[in-house]
C-alpha cells in the first residue's frame, strides 16, 4: 500500500498475466487475463467470447507476465479470463 503526501491512501497495485489471442472462428484479436502458469504462444485455449460468453477456441499469440493494472492492454476490471488449454 502506498500513502499519498496528502494523508490519503493510494490503493495497492495489482499485477496480472495477459494473453493476446486470435479467436479462431472470427480472426478477431483480443486480450484475456491468464491465470494458467504454463500457457505460452502457440497454445490453443478456450475463452469466453461475446456478450453471451460463448466458449470459443483461440490461439495464443503472446503472453505478457506481471503487467501492472495501470498499464494493462485492456482495463483489468473488464477483462475476461482464459478458461482452459485445449488438449492436443
Amino acid at each position: 500500500m502506498i500513502h499519498s503526501c496528502a494523508g490519503g491512501v493510494v490503493r495497492d497495485r495489482k499485477y496480472f498475466d495477459f494473453a493476446k489471442v486470435e479467436i479462431l472462428s472470427t480472426g478477431e484479436i483480443k486480450w484475456y487475463i491468464c491465470n494458467l502458469p504454463l500457457i505460452m504462444a502457440g497454445d490453443v485455449v478456450i475463452v469466453p467470447y461475446g456478450k453471451e460468453n460463448v466458449r470459443e477456441k483461440a490461439e495464443v499469440l503472446r503472453v505478457d507476465r506481471s503487467v501492472s493494472e495501470q498499464v494493462s492492454p485492456v482495463p483489468a476490471r473488464r477483462a475476461k479470463e482464459i478458461l482452459e488449454i485445449c488438449d492436443g
